[in-house]
């Protein structure tokens, strides 16, 4: 368990250089914010998922993902409101 969140914290490092390098890439704060969330940052992760939203509109991943924090900070209706746009923005996906 430690090597994993030392693994998850050495990718939010190299996804914040990414940031730093290209700060409209937003597939790199997707990916941190992926990270922040198995390491169990959940706010800061929607804070990422905010900002990657801005870069990546109608993208099912961030509201997916958006739906995942907020089910985990307890907040039901916000994960169900996300999780429901992750469907609408991506229709197959509702079959996995």
């Amino acid at each position: 368990q430690a090597y994993e969140k030392s693994a998850f914290d050495n990718a939010i490092e190299m996804a914040t250089n990414a940031i730093k390098q290209a700060p409209t890439d937003g597939n790199a704060y997707l990916l941190r914010a992926k990270c922040r969330y198995e390491v169990g940052a959940y706010q800061d992760a929607l804070g990422d998922l905010a900002v990657a939203a801005v870069f990546l509109r109608n993208n099912y991943e961030v509201s997916f993902n958006k739906g995942l924090n907020y089910w985990r900070l307890g907040d039901s209706p916000n994960a169900v409101q996300q999780l429901t746009l992750a469907i609408q923005a991506q229709s197959d996906f509702a079959d996995a």
